[in-house]
């Protein structure tokens, strides 16, 4: 009995870790992509792009980037919490802390992005090889911090689901 409470009292504290790894991952890729997008890309790229929904009046343009925060904010928490969990799945093959953070999040960022925007130039009309590259960079950034920040956040006694 002393033990099955021990175990329950465990797990607990796993999915809380989880769910606070995931929180504060969301946060940071948040306030990234607002500093890489709209601070950064929106006045060096994205103005410049036909294919971007910029083109129109600077009035139409504000109103639909505004209506899509919402939105953008949603998919970087859901990200973020798919990102911990995957991170939490491998955490036992890789190295602790930021260092095993930093090599998953290059890993995943290589994976997902070099194939994903090259062939959408590739594929698509209009889609420069600029922006793909730009959102190449920017997405491994985007798995490089949330990896770091996983790998600082997380032990590997604290992974859910994973047996001591």
């Amino acid at each position: 009995d002393q033990f099955k409470k021990r175990n329950n009292e465990i797990l607990q504290m796993k999915k809380v870790s989880f769910l606070v790894t995931g929180l504060l991952v969301g946060i940071a890729v948040n306030v990234y992509d607002y500093v890489i997008h709209d601070l950064l890309l929106l006045k060096l790229l994205y103005y410049k792009l036909p294919i971007m929904r910029y083109g129109m009046s600077t009035s139409q343009a504000e109103l639909v980037s505004d209506a899509a925060v919402p939105f953008f904010v949603i998919a970087d928490f859901v990200a973020a919490y798919v990102f911990v969990s995957f991170y939490q799945w491998i955490l036992k093959s890789i190295p602790a802390g930021a260092k095993g953070g930093l090599l998953f999040g290059l890993a995943s960022g290589v994976l997902i992005n070099i194939p994903t925007w090259y062939v959408c130039s590739l594929q698509l009309n209009q889609f420069p090889i600029t922006l793909a590259f730009s959102w190449t960079l920017a997405g491994m950034g985007w798995t490089i911090l949330a990896g770091i920040l996983s790998g600082l956040l997380l032990k590997k006694r604290e992974v859910v689901g994973m047996n001591q």
